[in-house]
């Protein structure tokens, strides 16, 4: 998930999800920003904050970190070996699809889209580059 830390659709949506999966499968959830979580997870559940890398202002920084967080869920990926993945959100959905790609685990990888990306991103020079690679991945 990109974050929990806002009140947010999505992000009520897939706690709701997570703590019905509880009940069937071990979860184990990856957050990519924010320290703070607005919908409580089951206890049970596996947390990975990837908050600790440095949240800066500029695009370029923001760039950066996005590498770093993509390259943090291939580890964490490689290391549990997971049989699905399931992620909301344009930023987590590229985590994942590039964690499966760059992992080489074969996991069945589900993205969730909540968005109108053509109206949050076409605005934009970076918006439309990002959008442009969201279409190259999905």
């Amino acid at each position: 998930m990109n974050q929990l830390q806002r009140p947010g659709g999505t992000q009520r949506i897939s706690t709701d999800l997570i703590a019905e999966l509880t009940k069937y499968c071990d979860i184990t959830a990856i957050v990519l920003e924010g320290k703070d979580i607005q919908y409580p997870l089951p206890e049970s559940v596996t947390l990975h904050k990837l908050s600790d890398i440095d949240e800066e202002s500029s695009r370029v920084k923001k760039a950066l970190n996005t590498v770093q967080k993509i390259r943090r869920v291939t580890q964490i990926i490689k290391e549990l070996q997971p049989d699905t993945v399931l992620s909301f959100l344009p930023r987590s959905n590229i985590a994942n699809i590039l964690g499966r790609r760059y992992s080489k685990v074969n996991y069945r990888c589900v993205i969730v889209e909540h968005n109108f990306n053509s109206i949050n991103y076409e605005k934009s020079l970076t918006g439309r580059l990002f959008l442009a690679q969201l279409k190259r991945l999905y």
